[in-house]
């Protein structure tokens, strides 16, 4: 959030063109893309009409599209697929799961979700035999209020894949 502009776009351009040269590049990418979503509630905020707040919003379109694009690619030439986000249903604690030829992310790739929490979720799912689209309901006896925000962010931006 203390970044300058030019300091973001920098590391943006970057991070778009040369993406697998950082060691941490999905957590600097997924750091940036937050302070840009801010920027952006701050500037709807302030003004609707504002210029810079297209603008933002169309560089987080283009990085969502980059990162597709390069996550489908090299998936599709390993006759493999991504689904994009975590699966309640089908994810695992901390492993990653193949299935039909299909990968899931684990449960712990989920930011500020742990081994524990991830635990809850998955021995929830085995007790009750599946989670439905009515997640935060069922879960909230399971997960603190932090959990259900983050799981809810995921769903926002289509990353929760259960429903």
């Amino acid at each position: 959030m203390t970044l300058q502009p030019h300091a973001i776009a920098f590391r943006l351009k970057n991070l778009s063109e040369n993406p697998f040269n950082y060691k941490n590049s999905e957590k600097e990418l997924v750091s940036i893309v937050r302070v840009l979503q801010e920027l952006i509630k701050e500037g709807e905020r302030r003004n609707p009409s504002n210029r810079k707040i297209a603008k933002i919003s169309a560089v987080l379109e283009n990085i969502k599209q980059k990162k597709d694009d390069l996550r489908n690619n090299e998936m599709e030439q390993r006759q493999l697929g991504f689904m994009r986000g975590v699966d309640l249903n089908k994810s695992e604690i901390k492993d990653f799961k193949i299935t039909n030829n299909t990968i899931f992310f684990p449960l712990t790739a989920i930011s500020g979700i742990g081994e524990k929490v991830a635990e809850k979720i998955v021995n929830y799912r085995k007790e009750k035999s599946l989670i439905t689209s009515n997640w935060s309901e069922e879960l909230k006896e399971t997960l603190n209020t932090n959990h259900l925000e983050q799981l809810s962010n995921l769903q926002k931006y289509d990353l929760l894949i259960n429903l």
